[in-house]
Formats: structure tokens, C-alpha cells, sequence
């Protein structure tokens, strides 16, 4: 259960916010009243612009 745990942080630290092997994107683009917001579906981070 632990090691699940650390190994998801870690997945969701070293996020490149794409598949290294396919080139696929896991960023998608939302607008909010003028500003962009983008979130990641593989770490669920998400920032606006």
C-alpha cells in the first residue's frame, strides 16, 4: 500500500505532461471567462494562463 503511494508521488513529480513512447499529449485545454486552464489527466496538475 505504501510503496502504491510513493510510487504514484513519484510518477506525478517527474510528470513530463506526455508519453515518451507514443508522443500522445495529456494536456487538455479548457477556457474560464478569458483565461486558458490546462490540466494534465496523468498528474492532475493544472495552471491557468
Amino acid at each position: 500500500m505504501v510503496k502504491r503511494w510513493l510510487e504514484r508521488r513519484r510518477d506525478r513529480r517527474n510528470c513530463f505532461h506526455h508519453n515518451l513512447k507514443t508522443r500522445e499529449s495529456w494536456i487538455r485545454q479548457s477556457i474560464i471567462d478569458y483565461r486558458k486552464f490546462y490540466v494534465c489527466t496523468h498528474c492532475e496538475r493544472g495552471w491557468v494562463i
